[in-house]
C-alpha cells in the first residue's frame, strides 16, 4: 500500500514515496510496500543514509528534512545525513523548512518557529489539533496560525510575528502560494 515509483532504466521500484515533494535529488522511500522504516534514496535506489532507516521521513527543502526517528523522536538533518537537533526536546514538528523556519511544538508546550538547528526564531502562541500543528510554512515571508479552536480561527503574520489579516474562520488552511492560502478539507 503507499505510493511508489518505478525506474524503467534499472527495473527498481521505490516504495513508499513521500509525495509532498522534495528540493532535492534524495528520495525518502521504504524497501518494501510492508517495511515501516523509511530511508533516503537516490533515483536509482541507492539507500544513502542509515541502513537502520528511520519511522518516518519527509522530503528536502532548503536542504534540511524533517525526520521521525525510531524512538519517536523529531529531528531535522541536513543532505549529509547530520543529525541538527540534539538540544530541544519536540512534542509536534512542521513537515518543512521553509525560508529557514519551521512550526514547533515543545515537550513544555512552548510553541514557535526554530531555525533547522533549533534555534527560536520567532516566539509566537498557536493551537495544535489532533496532533497537527496549527501553523504553515512561511512563503514570501507570511504564514497561517491557528489562534483559536473554537471556531477554528486562524490569522496571517509575518516573519516579525505581526498579525497583517482579519481573523478567518476555517477548519484549515494551506501555506501560500501565488499569495493565496485555501482551506483545507
Amino acid at each position: 500500500s503507499g505510493n511508489c515509483i518505478v525506474n524503467i532504466k534499472n527495473n527498481k521500484t521505490l516504495y513508499g514515496i513521500n509525495f509532498i515533494s522534495t528540493e532535492s535529488p534524495l528520495i525518502p522511500s521504504r524497501i518494501s510496500p510492508n517495511d515501516g522504516k523509511y530511508y533516503y534514496r537516490t533515483l536509482d535506489g541507492e539507500i544513502i543514509f542509515n541502513i537502520n532507516g528511520y519511522f518516518r521521513v519527509y522530503g528536502f527543502y532548503e536542504n534540511y528534512s524533517v525526520i521521525l526517528d525510531n524512538d519517536w523522536n523529531f529531528n531535522i538533518i541536513d543532505t549529509f545525513g547530520t543529525m541538527l537537533l540534539n538540544n530541544i526536546e519536540i512534542d509536534l514538528l512542521g513537515q518543512r523548512v521553509s525560508e529557514n523556519l519551521i512550526p514547533v511544538l515543545t515537550i513544555n508546550g512552548k510553541t514557535g518557529y526554530i531555525s533547522p538547528f533549533g534555534d527560536f526564531m520567532l516566539d509566537i502562541s498557536f493551537e495544535c489539533c489532533d496532533g497537527i500543528i496549527g501553523a504553515t510554512d512561511f512563503v514570501d515571508g507570511y504564514a497561517c496560525i491557528l489562534i483559536n479552536q473554537n471556531p477554528f480561527t486562524w490569522v496571517v503574520i509575518n516573519k516579525d510575528g505581526k498579525v497583517v489579516s482579519n481573523p478567518v474562520y476555517a477548519k484549515s488552511l494551506t501555506s501560500f502560494s501565488n499569495g493565496y492560502s485555501l482551506e483545507y478539507i
